[in-house]
């Protein structure tokens, strides 16, 4: 999981995926918002789609608020992914909205969401500016705060720290801290040398509120910055916390004992903290008393009271499905009504003739109407889901780009050209950032293909719109989704960069040079490979490139191309201060046998230097000439220190991958020629020699062998024919 933590520290780190996905959503409903009406499906379902994104961002937070640049957007001081082409589209939208901030909290409707969105259309020269119409809609949920030039002023400090709330301190989520701050903030002066700094139980502190409290407005003001503050801090606890438990029950024991005025008091206060809390607001109502339960429907039912719709509708369900008042603290499952009981419910209420009263006689004839009417099944049958299904907004979004391109077939110069182009270019905007590769990739192979084959249909549209996928912002947020989507969507990423083609490699050959990831890293270099031809420009004009693990890597993309051409772009790097960068050019001229590269092994198989040596050994397994192989053979019987014998080995793993059977003589040699001197050091080369010839298996290795097995000399005869039966009934088998 990549986190987005703040750099004091001060807040939970954010899911950085989740953040992303979520100003990916809500740039996708900003979109919406510009092309379809308030009431179209497509926007009302792109709204739902970020609010479900933003409760699961906020999960530990109440809000999150974004600084805004023209082209950057900040959170917690931090700039967010400058080359993510999202977040530059938000930050240009909102700067030139003249937006400095924009705080998105847990409490936004969609309704808060819709209004702002629509806000953020071009404002007609009547129209008020955008920050009158936010307030003049009443918006909670979310705060857009204009720049304000004129605060701005010089100061000689080194750090500014924010303004203080107000609220107590949280810092221990424990009853004695609650009950010490809410004493200290609610007690009258009378009451003010009391116990405010020592234990007091919940009954205690009810009865002190009840005997001390400060008048009515005093004591509202105290109970809502002492609720709110330790709320938000339970809110933010693991569910399974000790001391959450612990102060939540004795919350709940609180507010049992509190007297009803004093009780209505504090849960007005605390109601307007859970009124869009659902599970906090469940586990505090679950700890009060049935009697409690049923006192503060009474004052709602009286108006003494003033809960928010969803309190009202948990308060309703536990009032109705309480348990017995011999088991307080219990609450038992919520009651299920079946529809055909409830519809017989309501038409015994209508035959009664005082109900007639109650409504007027058109309406009256209306609700029997619908009463007589034959009731839906609660689960529609299969057909009408497959219909239901077909109507969803994403679905639509697809059937509406094929109902453009078979329009534009159709009728490639029609007056209506421009707009659905304009309108096309959107859809590919919304599948991209929606990870919709699939129907993406079916488009453009369809808008590829009319202007392959020079139809009508190519000329203005298919022509602009796949300029448009060549574009930077297009290009940087499809690679951007490598880190966005699961792993199952990579493969449509590479398959969009293999249709959009050249455009991709110098956006790829720039996140290759700096992505410190070693799995991006490799996927970049795939993605490459994948354009083949298409890239080799953009590689070739990058091979000055100072850093040396680019340039390496760029070597390795034009050898795996397999196209001798590029000998002539790699004569300047023979001589590369790096050795990496050395070694991969040697193993690309090696491989199209290049002559340059023979001169070089020799002249490094000869050099001082054991470790120069040791690379030229490796290097020579891509491709050894005559000439190096009677190098590599004489090497085989030089020096007897442990870095040499180290070396021979290698120098014995490099013949048996050649395919020359002057190699396989080399060994031979090695064989049946014993050392008297040093009888250790040889049964261990040939030892090595036979394990190397077991994996490797050249062609000429059964010649070699039967050459071994009949020449009688020591064990090797042996060791030959075992091998030789070896390959024998293996070749029989096979």
């Amino acid at each position: 999981m990549t986190l987005f933590q703040s750099p004091n520290g001060a807040h939970p780190a954010f899911d950085g995926k989740i953040l992303e996905r979520s100003l990916f959503a809500l740039n996708i409903a900003r979109h919406n918002a510009i092309a379809y009406p308030p009431e179209h499906p497509a926007l009302q379902q792109s709204v739902e789609r970020f609010l479900a994104r933003l409760e699961e961002l906020l999960e530990f937070r109440e809000a999150i608020t974004l600084g805004i640049t023209r082209d950057r957007l900040l959170l917690d001081g931090a700039v967010l992914d400058e080359k993510n082409a999202v977040y530059r589209n938000l930050s240009g939208c909102f700067f030139d909205a003249g937006i400095a901030s924009l705080t998105l909290r847990r409490t936004l409707t969609r309704e808060e969401l819709a209004a702002f969105l629509n806000a953020l259309r071009p404002l007609q020269a009547a129209d008020l500016d955008l920050f009158a119409r936010l307030a003049a809609a009443g918006i909670q949920g979310l705060e857009a705060r204009p720049f304000d030039f004129g605060a701005l002023h010089a100061t000689d400090l080194e750090t500014i720290d924010a303004p203080p709330t107000g609220l107590p301190d949280t810092a221990g989520l424990t009853w004695e801290s609650f009950s010490v701050a809410l004493l200290n903030q609610t007690l009258d002066a009378e009451g003010s040398d009391l116990l405010v700094d020592k234990d007091v139980d919940p009954a205690q502190l009810a009865d002190l509120l009840g005997r001390f409290a400060k008048d009515r407005d005093q004591a509202r003001a105290g109970y809502e910055n002492t609720i709110i503050a330790f709320l938000r801090r339970a809110d933010q606890e693991e569910i399974n916390n000790q001391a959450r438990r612990e102060f939540l029950d004795k919350l709940g024991a609180f507010i049992d004992k509190l007297a009803p005025g004093t009780r209505r008091q504090f849960l007005g206060s605390a109601f307007r903290y859970l009124g869009q809390r659902r599970d906090m607001t469940t586990e505090v109502l679950h700890r009060l008393s049935q009697e409690t339960v049923l006192d503060i429907l009474d004052s709602c039912e009286h108006q003494e009271l003033e809960v928010p719709p969803l309190v009202l509708d948990l308060l309703g369900k536990l009032g109705e499905c309480a348990a017995p008042l011999g088991d307080r603290r219990r609450v038992a499952a919520p009651l299920e009504r079946d529809t055909t009981q409830l519809g017989a419910g309501v038409r015994r209420l209508f035959q009664r003739p005082e109900t007639r009263g109650f409504v007027s006689a058109p309406y009256e004839r209306l609700l029997r109407g619908l009463l007589a009417t034959r009731p839906l099944h609660a689960k529609p049958p299969a057909e009408l889901q497959d219909l239901y299904a077909s109507l969803e907004s994403h679905q639509l979004e697809a059937r509406l780009c094929s109902v453009i391109l078979e329009m534009v077939d159709v009728d490639p110069h029609g007056e209506d050209t421009a707009a659905l182009e304009t309108n096309l270019r959107d859809l590919l905007d919304y599948f991209l950032q929606t990870g919709d590769f699939q129907t993406l990739n079916a488009t453009l192979r369809r808008l590829r293909r009319h202007g392959e084959n020079a139809e009508p249909f190519a000329f203005p549209l298919a022509k602009q719109a796949l300029e448009h996928l060549s574009g930077k912002d297009f290009l940087d947020t499809a690679l951007d989704g490598f880190r966005l989507w699961e792993a199952e969507r990579h493969a449509g990423i590479r398959e969009l960069i293999r249709l959009v083609g050249a455009p991709f490699a110098d956006p790829l050959l720039d996140r290759l040079a700096e992505e410190s990831d070693l799995s991006l890293r490799r996927l970049y270099l795939a993605c490459l490979e994948d354009l083949g031809p298409q890239a080799r420009r953009a590689i070739v004009a990058r091979l000055r490139d100072p850093r040396w693990f680019l340039v390496r890597n760029l070597v390795i993309l034009l050898r795996r191309g397999n196209d001798p051409t590029v000998l002539k772009h790699l004569g300047a790097l023979i001589g590369h201060p790096h050795p990496k960068v050395q070694y991969e050019v040697m193993k690309t001229l090696l491989h199209f046998d290049d002559s340059r590269a023979q001169r070089y092994l020799l002249r490094e198989l000869g050099a001082p230097d054991l470790e120069r040596r040791r690379q030229a050994v490796l290097l020579a397994r891509n491709g050894a000439g005559p000439e190096v192989l009677t190098r590599l053979a004489a090497m085989l019987h030089e020096g007897t220190g442990e870095a040499e014998v180290e070396l021979r080995e290698q120098v014995i793993e490099t013949l048996c991958q050649s395919s020359d059977r002057a190699a396989g003589q080399s060994l031979a040699q090695l064989l049946l020629h014993r050392s008297l001197r040093h009888p250790l050091l040889y049964r261990q080369l040939r030892h090595t020699v036979f394990e190397a010839l077991r994996r490797q298996r050249p062609p000429w290795l059964p010649d070699l062998l039967r050459d071994l097995a009949a020449s009688g000399t020591g064990g090797v005869h042996r060791q030959a024919g075992r091998l030789l039966v070896e390959l024998l009934e293996q070749s029989d088998g096979s």
